[in-house]
């Protein structure tokens, strides 16, 4: 069954386009610039190359301050008795 490249838009029948070199099945993602599917595995989209921002970029600092903030409170609590 010919299917085309998510990517490119080449048909093939393999996994791997022949004209971009991409796996077909990959894993994708929207680029959040041109809000076409890139390979959510590349650190930059393939059609206008805006690099993908993390999904925990904004987890990592979220999760720091709520382990810190349950120090802090266990530490007052300690001084409290």
């Amino acid at each position: 069954m010919e299917r085309p490249c998510p990517f490119c838009g080449a048909t093939t029948k393999r996994e791997l386009c022949p004209a971009c070199g991409r796996s077909v099945t990959a894993r994708r993602i929207v680029c959040a610039s041109c809000q076409k599917q890139t390979p959510k595995d590349e650190k930059a989209c393939c059609h206008c190359g805006q690099t993908h921002k993390s999904d925990l970029r904004w987890k990592i600092p979220l999760i720091i301050t709520l382990f810190v903030l349950a120090a802090v409170i266990t530490i007052l609590i300690e001084f409290a008795r």
